[in-house]
């Protein structure tokens, strides 16, 4: 039972089968002219045009691919970081992965104001928008947001949160990491500048992410690449080194899943419209899984929920985290493994918000389940299964360790 969607998802055949039949027949250098060289460049050209598509980002922006969203992330804070001022303010939402925070606190050196959207104090960590609007104010530069937090789990308005930035000036950048796996990507409808997602954890291979970003937005920015390679070819600039050829290829390989799990043809293309359906049908698919995890861990006395709990009107993704009322989440993790469930505890890259929330241990951070569309009913019956059994032997568990193992 793979219980760790968050941290990758898993990798449909499909995509496996394309990046297999492109490092065996269309492995070259791009734009050498020869067919397996045409090949490889198509393919790439390919890729980028259909994260355009799958983001909807068609005519207001481009996307820059890399090996993951820290990079990007970082990449686009040096970028962003050279054209601030001393004064300027950086508002980041505590919520956010250290790849989200780490770029933009980095410019407090150069005299940037870098000031954080705190979350309420209790475990369902609720960030305010009236809070937002009073750190909003005429030096604000940029605002860094994630649109689901990889421990909550909870979805935040991405578009309210555009439109209160864009009144004073502000650019938005988007960590859509947890978010894009669940539900399908709107660039244009939210209006957000930049927004960055890891390939690997929406049905690709590892070392791959993509970075939107709106024609406006890019303007003014030089990336880390060559001198010689002009400012204004946004994409090869930013994509230092280039991307990887074969993770291109299992990028395309998912219009073919998309396409399987809508049941058309696996050539059929894959325009907006299918994106949608493909994302509406994967969150439908989701939903019981959702609600049903979510209802047993809420209403358990042994466990306390980190993030947005049945009856809180808050939307989610199946992203859970949460901590035992005795027991170290490592031990828990522990009894979940040994019965099946594979999961993981600790702060997720979350370190500051495990830090600011009450009754979590900096050390230990959270045990984590994290599902997707083709997770099963069967699967979420048993980890509730295991879940009780911990929490019935919680005390025995806590001094026998392994030997509970047995009762699960």
């Amino acid at each position: 039972m793979f219980f760790e969607n968050a941290g990758g998802s898993q990798t449909p055949d499909v995509v496996c089968d394309a990046i297999h039949r492109h490092m065996l027949h269309d492995n070259a250098q791009l734009g050498a002219g020869y067919p397996r060289s045409s090949r490889a460049t198509a393919t790439v050209e390919a890729a980028h045009q259909f994260m355009l598509t799958l983001m909807n980002g068609n005519d207001i922006g481009e996307v820059v691919m890399g090996a993951s969203s820290s990079a990007l992330l970082a990449t686009l804070g040096q970028a962003m970081g050279a054209t601030f001022s001393p004064g300027d303010r950086i508002i980041i939402d505590e919520t956010c992965h250290e790849a989200q925070v780490g770029p933009w606190i980095k410019l407090k050196e150069q005299g940037i104001d870098v000031v954080f959207w705190r979350c309420s104090r209790d475990n369902g960590a609720a960030l305010s928008f009236e809070a937002l609007q009073e750190l909003l104010i005429p030096s604000t530069k940029l605002v860094a947001v994630t649109h689901v937090s990889n421990l909550l789990g909870a979805v935040l308005d991405l578009h309210r949160v555009v439109q209160m930035a864009h009144r004073v000036g502000a650019k938005v950048v988007a960590d859509g990491v947890a978010y894009a796996p669940h539900r399908a990507i709107d660039v244009k409808a939210w209006g957000v500048d930049f927004y960055v997602f890891s390939n690997y954890k929406v049905y690709g291979a590892h070392g791959m992410a993509t970075l939107f970003g709106r024609h406006e937005a890019f303007r003014g920015l030089t990336g880390p690449n060559h001198f010689f390679i002009p400012s204004e070819e946004t994409r090869y600039k930013f994509e230092l080194g280039g991307v990887s050829h074969e993770g291109c290829a299992g990028v395309l390989a998912l219009r073919v899943y998309l396409n399987i799990l809508l049941g058309r043809a696996p050539d059929a293309i894959i325009d907006r419209e299918v994106v949608e359906e493909a994302f509406s049908l994967m969150r439908e698919l989701e939903a019981p899984l959702t609600h049903r995890l979510e209802s047993f861990l809420s209403k358990h006395s042994e466990f306390s929920v980190v993030g947005p709990s049945a009856g809180s009107g808050r939307d989610r993704v199946a992203t859970f985290s949460f901590i035992h009322r005795t027991l170290p989440c490592t031990t828990v993790v522990e009894a979940l493994q040994s019965a099946g469930v594979l999961c993981r505890s600790g702060h997720m890259y979350a370190a500051r918000l495990c830090s600011a929330l009450p009754g979590i241990d900096s050390e230990q951070g959270v045990v984590r389940l994290s599902l997707l569309h083709y997770n099963s009913e069967a699967e979420v019956e048993k980890s509730i299964e295991v879940l009780s059994n911990i929490a019935a032997n919680a005390s025995k568990w806590a001094t026998t360790g392994p030997l509970l193992t047995a009762k699960l």
